[in-house]
């Protein structure tokens, strides 16, 4: 497997760095370290703002100098990466963030990528913004968001990490070619490769208007739980081979809170998403529940593309 760790030298990226534990394919990875420093006229309008007049010329001196310090940064974490057995590389790029990482990913044939759920000056966009949407609507490769742990530092979350030997998982479920994609993903990671994995589906919350009986819609109500508990259970048969302790859950709600909440009560490590716009319940649109999902988990979410 190769990957691409998207790294700025903040604690965040830091942590992204520790989530290569999560899986064993993950922690033999070959890695591209890559750094992006924006280009000048990025630079120029960040300076702006605070009413300082900038040339050309100190634009270009401001980028020169980070372009200096990313390079120092990629090659500490090549370093580190080396030293746990990773074969990495590293390398600065200079433009915009999202193009670049994406052009990157696509030129070195990455299978994911991976990020920090926040970070310094520009880059502190991955995941509340811009960058993070672009990267998850047009990698064309799996990306993983990497989270500090619910009601955890990002230090402590990076010491767990650290130490963490197997991951407990939970896995969105929808019968979609994206949520089989992703279980295939867990699948191929061999057996023993966790320590448990859970399939969490949500169940349609039938809106009922005033005035109506809910009685009404029971009939569908247990038709939808029917097709909720089919999901789960297929997906467990799928990943069978793993051979390690195996659940599933179902419950009414918005499918991105669902998830959510399945992660916390069952402290996951990583929680895992299909990038598809379709299923059985149509649910796991990538503009809405994906990226919901890997900007609100309780822990690091991997967004599989089929």
């Amino acid at each position: 497997m190769k990957v691409l760790l998207a790294t700025d030298d903040s604690d965040y990226a830091q942590l992204a760095e520790a989530a290569l534990r999560l899986t064993p394919r993950l922690r033999a990875a070959d890695v591209s370290v890559a750094s992006v420093v924006p280009s000048a006229h990025v630079a120029v309008a960040s300076v702006a703002p605070l009413g300082m007049a900038v040339s050309g010329e100190q634009a270009r001196e401001i980028v020169e100098i980070g372009l200096h310090h990313a390079q120092s940064f990629v090659e500490a974490a090549v370093g580190r990466l080396r030293a746990h057995g990773h074969k990495a590389e590293g390398v600065v790029l200079e433009g915009n963030i999202g193009d670049r990482l994406l052009e990157h990913a696509e030129s070195e044939r990455v299978d994911l990528i991976l990020v920090g759920s926040r970070g310094l000056g520009a880059i502190k966009s991955f995941v509340l913004g811009s960058v993070a949407r672009k990267l998850l609507n047009q990698a064309t490769c799996s990306v993983l968001v990497s989270h500090p742990y619910a009601g955890h530092s990002v230090g402590d979350s990076l010491k767990q990490l650290q130490q963490l030997e197997k991951a407990r998982v939970v896995l969105g479920a929808d019968g979609s070619a994206g949520a089989e994609a992703a279980e295939n993903w867990l699948a191929q990671e061999g057996p023993g490769s966790f320590d448990m994995v859970c399939s969490a589906c949500a169940e349609p919350l039938n809106v009922v208007p005033a005035g109506v009986d809910p009685a009404a819609f029971l009939p569908y109500y247990e038709y939808d739980r029917d097709r909720a508990l089919s999901v789960v259970q297929h997906s467990q048969e799928r990943m069978a081979g793993l051979g390690v302790e195996m659940c599933t859950h179902t419950d009414i709600g918005r499918p991105a809170e669902v998830l959510i909440e399945t992660a916390k009560t069952k402290s996951a490590d990583l929680l895992v998403v299909g990038a598809t716009r379709h299923g059985v319940l149509e649910r796991f649109l990538i503009g809405s529940v994906s990226y919901e999902v890997a900007v609100q988990a309780p822990c690091s979410v991997l967004v599989v593309r089929p």
